[in-house]
């Protein structure tokens, strides 16, 4: 898969979510195929669920059984329209035979912020549609973020930065999550683990 501009309005980003993906898929030994990105980097969840009928069949065209949904920064505040939109978004994919799979926000910003306060709640309310809707959930987050200081691990130390900003993860960074991805597939959908 070519890591590029799949058409979507923010080329960078974009780039950044297809190399999540591409990671998991290297990370599962062959088990993962990449399908596509069918997100639109940049989008709030209210945004992309008004477009889910299209983005859901062209997941279905491609043979996707899975859909990783992984909000932003950009996203709703208000916690009931979000997590209204991201059910949604669930039924729109269930109902085309695709199976969501939530992913918990990254850090982003200073752990003393508002934003960063806004992207714990919304890490709530997905795993609170995991219990409550059966839907799998998958914890980048914690994956990636330093118990210490709430940022992305590592961040700020030369050598051991896994984000270019306080926001996007960079290579090593995609890394960590694509792994997460894959064990947590591999573990749950498919059976064989490692």
């Amino acid at each position: 898969p070519d890591p590029q501009n799949d058409g979507h309005a923010n080329d960078d980003v974009n780039r950044i979510d297809t190399s999540i993906l591409v990671a998991a898929c290297a990370f599962s030994k062959g088990r993962l195929l990449y399908a596509g990105n069918f997100g639109v980097s940049g989008q709030t969840t209210s945004q992309i669920a008004a477009r889910a009928a299209a983005t859901a069949a062209a997941a279905k065209a491609k043979f996707a059984d899975v859909v990783l949904i992984m909000t932003g920064a950009n996203d709703d505040n208000n916690m009931t329209l979000y997590r209204n939109k991201l059910l949604e978004l669930i039924w729109t994919y269930r109902d085309a035979f695709v199976e969501p799979v939530l992913l918990l926000n990254t850090p982003t910003g200073n752990p003393d912020g508002g934003l960063w306060r806004t992207i714990r709640q919304r890490n709530l309310v997905m795993k609170r549609l995991g219990v409550t809707d059966n839907v799998r959930v998958i914890d980048v987050f914690d994956a990636i973020t330093d118990d210490q200081t709430g940022t992305f691990l590592g961040y700020g130390q030369a050598g051991l930065q896994y984000a270019f900003d306080p926001t996007h993860p960079n290579a090593n960074g995609n890394m960590v999550i694509g792994e997460t991805i894959a064990d947590e597939l591999c573990r749950t959908i498919i059976g064989t683990g490692y």
